[in-house]
């Protein structure tokens, strides 16, 4: 790997983590917004409303069609803008001005799914038996950025203002902008990669473009070789029309099981510290928040698992001379039942009021997922059609987690204690298998 790429991926896996991912920690922002008095009037309610708005950002596809439209340079532009608006606001935000916490958060949850698009495809520029392994790791550390806010809360515990702890946070997202312009390309990283030298980020200014041999050709503006590792990694070859990607049913299967158990990881996130506050000693809150939060940073840890599954099971099968298309269905059947059986185990510890349990099964069912369907989406559809798919993928989910505030006020109002609504989601997320069946099947008939 050359040292450009080199730099290009540990900086993407860097910045998922330390940028991307951090609305995901809101449990632990919620807690120091609470100490300072944000929303006091609002009570119980306010650990609701700021998941919705966290989640609900899923739904915009406008950063996907951006990078499919106009490539990297003006997507990352885009989504570094509204992660230094967001924070900016954050932090000129008070108790008497807490509505702007609203816009704050919306902006940094759409920056971060901004990002993490964006970066989805460095994976491209590792050998193709390790792709699978990269997207979930950078996934993982996506997952992981909710420590950031966790990091804060225990700043703020420590004896250093918010607003101090924020307005150095700030400049700190201006590594972002460089990173967007040096090291990421000014419109996508090819899959497969050319065989000639690749040039992008910095290599694309005018000021290096001019010493180049005029002859060269930009291998980024090249059609990519496909070559026989490349294509048992994507059925789907350049020329597929993207109204074929939507007549696809794993497409709407995939879509179903994600934003199931989505819904389910993040009705438990936003009513984490109601449930804490029914089962738990009121002493202890403060140190289950804690725990929470470093469950949360292991993300990056578990979610290359699923990697490794789907990379295992498609080294496993090509070995065995299998076809290219029935390994991925094999992988991906694989990926999906293990994610399904673990959000399957995460509601029955929730039933139960088990809560290290529910950090630990949250953690892996949240891991598995996202970065499941981020490869799933890699393995199956072109990538030129890549941003627009996760997009839709997304804004479905988001509009599914709408319903998360209806069924919150139905629980406040009839099932306090979220006993008999946690049991009915029990249910519904059984029903997430149809995915890895209907997976199973196709491969079964091919």
């Amino acid at each position: 790997m050359q040292l450009q790429s080199a730099l290009t991926l540990f900086s993407g896996l860097l910045e998922n983590l330390v940028f991307s991912g951090i609305s995901l920690g809101w449990p632990s922002l919620q807690y120091v917004l609470q100490q300072e008095g944000y929303f006091s009037y609002l009570c119980d309610e306010t650990n609701n409303n700021h998941t919705i708005i966290r989640n609900n950002t899923k739904r915009g596809c406008s950063e996907s069609y951006l990078l499919d439209r106009f490539g990297t340079w003006i997507e990352r532009s885009f989504g570094t803008f509204l992660l230094t608006l967001g924070c900016l606001l954050l932090a000129v935000s008070t108790p008497a001005t807490s509505w702007l916490l609203y816009p704050a958060m919306i902006s940094i949850a759409i920056s971060g799914y901004t990002l993490l698009i964006s970066n989805t495809q460095i994976a491209n520029l590792v050998d193709v038996k390790a792709r699978g392994f990269v997207i979930t790791l950078l996934a993982g550390m996506f997952d992981s950025g909710a420590v950031v806010f966790s990091v804060m809360k225990l700043a703020y515990e420590a004896g250093y203002s918010l607003k101090a702890i924020l307005h150095i946070y700030i400049w700190c997202t201006f590594c972002t902008w460089f990173r967007t312009f040096a090291l990421m390309p000014k419109q996508h990283i090819p899959f497969p990669l050319p065989k000639a030298k690749l040039r992008y980020g910095w290599e694309e200014w005018i000021c290096f473009k001019k010493s180049y041999d005029k002859s060269e050709t930009d291998p980024i503006l090249d059609t990519p070789t496909i070559n026989d590792d490349s294509a048992a990694t994507n059925i789907t070859q350049i020329d597929t029309a993207f109204s074929d990607c939507l007549k696809n049913l794993l497409l709407w299967t995939n879509a179903f099981h994600i934003c199931i158990i989505s819904f389910r990881v993040n009705f438990y996130f936003g009513t984490f510290l109601t449930l804490i506050e029914i089962s738990e000693d009121p002493s202890n809150i403060s140190n289950l928040t804690n725990i929470f939060g470093i469950m949360l940073f292991c993300g990056f840890i578990v979610a290359p698992l699923n990697g490794l599954l789907v990379d295992g099971v498609i080294k496993h099968s090509k070995a065995r001379n299998v076809p290219d298309k029935i390994s991925l269905l094999r992988a991906s059947f694989a990926s999906m039942l293990t994610t399904s059986s673990l959000a399957i185990t995460l509601s029955v510890f929730i039933v139960v009021a088990n809560s290290i349990l529910s950090f630990v099964f949250q953690l892996l069912t949240r891991s598995f997922v996202y970065g499941g369907t981020t490869t799933f989406l890699a393995m199956h559809f072109p990538q030129k059609h890549f941003g627009k798919l996760f997009g839709l993928t997304y804004f479905i989910v988001g509009t599914v987690t709408l319903l998360q505030y209806a069924l919150f006020k139905l629980a406040t109002a009839v099932d306090p204690t979220f006993y008999f609504i946690n049991v009915g989601l029990l249910v519904v997320v059984c029903l997430t298998l149809v995915h890895p069946l209907m997976l199973f099947f196709l491969q079964q008939n091919k």
